[in-house]
């Protein structure tokens, strides 16, 4: 079936922006992972960091509200549906099949207690592993929620990805996955 020449520009600078999104994402994690930052023998405070890894929050820029699972008061009425209580605000977290859809994640900065969020979560329901021959770590699901966070933060407003990555979905597709899998992966999407 052939084009328009119009529908091909369009096709076109789609692309182009995806690649540039991508660039601009990759420029973005190496001057944060401090690639090309130092010299030999110097360290970086991000070295010492327990969460340097790209997207993850600081501790200094986002305090720990946090001082256990029982903090967030978690509640549910019908084991799928749940809430928790954070920074005085109520989240929703819903369970669905084999995953966490936790609404408005994006908020919650702080990678200390995205680990205790994910361990009260996981209590209640553990999301198996991409093979099916275990469970998730809370850490490998705190590091998938802070690259939806590193994401939000660096999409544009009015973008259908920034507004994916929202809330985040803690499923078993998405282990290990970095920030470049979820912006090729959405890309691929939006080709076919």
């Amino acid at each position: 079936m052939l084009h328009s020449p119009r529908i091909n520009t369009i096709k076109l600078n789609n692309l182009l922006y995806r690649g540039a999104l991508a660039f601009l994402c990759l420029l973005l994690i190496s001057l944060l992972s401090g690639c090309g930052s130092k010299k030999t023998g110097e360290s970086t405070n991000a070295e010492t960091d327990n969460s340097s890894n790209a997207g993850e929050s600081s501790a200094d820029s986002n305090p720990s509200l946090l001082a256990s699972t029982d903090d967030l008061n978690l509640r549910s009425d019908d084991s799928e549906h749940y809430s928790f209580e954070y920074g005085g605000i109520t989240y929703t977290a819903e369970f669905q099949g084999n995953s966490w859809r936790i609404y408005d994640s994006y908020r919650i900065m702080n990678h200390e207690d995205m680990l205790l969020i994910c361990q009260a979560l996981t209590a209640e329901h553990p999301i198996p592993t991409a093979d099916g021959k275990g469970n998730r770590t809370i850490e490998d699901l705190a590091h998938e929620w802070d690259q939806h966070n590193f994401a939000f933060t660096l999409l544009p407003e009015g973008s259908e990805w920034k507004e994916r990555a929202r809330h985040v979905d803690l499923n078993p597709e998405d282990q290990g996955k970095e920030l470049m899998d979820f912006v090729l992966g959405n890309e691929q999407e939006s080709a076919s």
